[in-house]
């Protein structure tokens, strides 16, 4: 037979012996200032069902109860004071993360505790996320209309974008986006070939007046910054600026 089914078949008499064990160490638990379960202090002398044992110490049992809802009470406005805290910031935190900051495993407690308050919390929380949402749309309509356009990545990288947001949420201005980087690039790709073709020629032409002929050498030595074309290239836009 286990102690538990020994304790449950056999509980603790109520002699003036064992009471005045569990008037002691009750009275050590007042003595603390603290909370503790009068129950769990009369289980561990051995009373199995210590209601009627605690029955004999309402004094004391009352005083351990004030420490409880006097503890209760500062860690409610402990909590009262965190959560209106965290709507004053600029990003507000989820429940979860408010919750994790106060020691508690989850948000349930906290729920349960100040319904009202983390139902202002969630509502900001909603509120900022449309906010950032409509910032994010509006930051994509306007990006790349002037001047130099990014590549999707790195835009949200600069502007402090998930691009997981733009992603789920803007799929129509992520593809209008993507659509002005490929006409951004493919208009910068024509101004490169136009410059380069301009380049070339200038030199061709510097080449010939001087009486000699424009070979990819010569060429390149004139404008050393056109080699990184390559030699096919070069030697391809000198024939074409010889037929000119």
């Amino acid at each position: 037979m286990s102690s538990t089914e020994h304790a449950r078949r056999h509980p603790r008499a109520l002699t003036p012996a064992t009471l005045d064990k569990l008037r002691v160490v009750l009275e050590r638990a007042v003595d603390t200032g603290r909370y503790v379960s009068p129950r769990k202090l009369a289980k561990k002398l051995g009373y199995s069902s210590p209601d009627r044992a605690l029955r004999k110490f309402p004094g004391l049992c009352n005083v351990l109860k004030t420490f409880k809802n006097q503890a209760t009470k500062v860690r409610q406005n402990e909590l009262r004071i965190k959560l209106k805290h965290s709507l004053t910031k600029q990003s507000v935190p989820t429940l979860d993360e408010i919750a994790g900051e106060l020691g508690m495993s989850s948000s349930s407690w906290l729920r349960s505790l100040e319904p009202a308050l983390c139902d202002q919390v969630l509502e900001a929380r909603e509120k900022q996320k449309k906010d950032d949402l409509k910032r994010t749309k509006n930051l994509l309509e306007s990006a790349g209309k002037v001047g130099r356009v990014l590549p999707l990545k790195q835009f949200c990288w600069q502007a402090d974008i998930p691009l997981s947001v733009v992603v789920t949420h803007l799929p129509e201005q992520k593809s209008r986006y993507e659509a002005r980087y490929q006409t951004w690039r493919v208009k910068q790709r024509a101004i490169r070939e136009e410059k380069f073709r301009r380049d070339v020629e200038r030199a061709v032409s510097a080449i010939r007046r001087s009486g000699e002929f424009p070979s990819v050498g010569r060429v390149v030595d004139s404008n050393p910054g056109l080699s990184s074309a390559g030699w096919d290239k070069i030697a391809y836009a000198i024939q074409e600026a010889l037929e000119s």
